[in-house]
């Protein structure tokens, strides 16, 4: 994903089990939802909220 600031997020496909498992033809076949804040796959029912592409993982050491 590509922020209007032109920041690049990704996560790897396994991170989403069920498009990891889909035909190219119905990962493809999306929709962006909640004035573009989340991907919506309607063929498979599946939904990822755009926050999920850029919430930090905590590593247990304080800064």
């Amino acid at each position: 994903m590509r922020s209007s600031e032109d920041k690049v997020y990704s996560r790897p496909l396994e991170a989403f089990p069920l498009l990891k498992e889909a035909a190219e033809r119905e990962r493809n076949h999306y929709v962006l939802e909640m004035r573009g804040e989340a991907v919506r796959w309607p063929e498979l029912d599946e939904d990822i909220h755009i926050t999920s592409f850029y919430k930090k993982k905590r590593t247990g050491v304080r800064q």
